[in-house]
């Protein structure tokens, strides 16, 4: 029969694994409370970059903020979240572009990843792997960069010319493994097909989907681009496309139709996955639309111009996006 004076095992987790196998895997706001337990956890959770790193692979939010371009920078401004955890991230410059870099665009921000598309100068020795306009010698590419490891890396080129490219990356599902979806436009009499050209960071290689939308043909800009986790959207007014990258599946939806030409609409999605559609006129009015449980736009708010202040920013500050990263 066994005694209250048995000995007990206890077994002892290296404190190594606690820190950065263990911890990272919590809620953010179990980790805010942590910080407070010792000197040591504190600047583990709050500045520690192996920490951020491996919290970052399992869809734990690192702080809240906005990314911006200034002349041939990427800069960010950390805006805390009370009550929340936020990770220490410096708001000066992450990196600089690469010599000779004659113009850059922001093209999408999405769980601590930010996607650009790059025009430099040629370098015969070091752009192998980029698109060249021969005429002017500028050397064209998309460039994906990591802010927590401060790892970026440049995209193969692809088959077809990529300027509606959207990145996809849930680290919750694959912490190891983005993806880029290039939208593939071609004229079919009335109508356009529209198909799916897709780059995994796994590989290193493009593949086309088997997947196609077919539209009625028609006068659109596709100026707007919107990722949300392994779900891309397109703003292709009166369209919105999308693409889920795990299930290679897409589709379209009519967007909600101004009454008044000029107006420009914005895609995002809720914190429940719902999408909206954000619709600026020229009247000065702000329109929200969110979509229903059938597929159907509902308007949620309406605000006329003097209900909201207008943010001026410099000519400099080219992009502004709002970002939370980590996931």
């Amino acid at each position: 029969m066994a005694s209250d004076r048995d000995d007990v095992i206890v077994a002892m987790i290296p404190s190594d694994v606690v820190d950065y196998k263990i911890l990272p895997r919590l809620p953010y706001k179990s980790l805010s409370r942590f910080k407070c337990i010792c000197k040591k956890w504190h600047h583990l959770i709050s500045h520690d970059v192996i920490f951020a790193h491996e919290q970052s692979c399992h869809g734990s939010p690192i702080s809240f903020g906005c990314v911006y371009q200034y002349k041939h920078s990427i800069n960010f401004i950390p805006i805390d979240t009370p009550g929340e955890l936020n990770v220490c991230i410096t708001s000066s410059s992450f990196f600089s572009l690469p010599d000779g870099t004659e113009r850059i665009r922001i093209t999408a921000a999405v769980n601590g990843l930010l996607l650009l598309f790059v025009q430099r100068k040629r370098d015969e020795q070091n752009d192998s792997m980029c698109s060249t306009n021969y005429q002017d010698a500028i050397c064209e590419f998309h460039y994906v960069w990591n802010f927590v490891t401060k790892e970026g890396h440049i995209i193969p080129e692809n088959d077809h010319r990529g300027w509606f490219v959207g990145l996809a990356f849930d680290p919750s599902i694959t912490p190891a493994c983005y993806r880029l979806v290039n939208l593939v436009q071609q004229q079919k009499g009335l109508q356009e097909e529209f198909s799916f050209e897709i780059y995994s960071s796994r590989t290193r290689k493009w593949t086309m989907s088997n997947h196609k939308i077919m539209i009625p043909r028609g006068k659109r800009i596709s100026w707007d681009i919107f990722c949300a986790g392994r779900i891309i959207y397109w703003n292709c007014n009166p369209y919105a496309l999308w693409f889920d990258v795990d299930e290679d599946v897409g589709g379209y939806t009519l967007l909600p139709q101004a009454e008044n030409s000029g107006s420009q609409h914005v895609l995002g999605v809720t914190d429940d996955g719902v999408l909206t559609s954000t619709r600026f006129s020229k009247n000065d009015t702000i329109t929200i639309w969110m979509m229903g449980k059938d597929g159907d736009w509902i308007k949620k708010f309406y605000l006329e111009k003097q209900s909201y202040m207008k943010i001026s920013v410099k000519k400099q500050i080219q992009q502004l996006r709002l970002e939370l990263l980590g996931g």
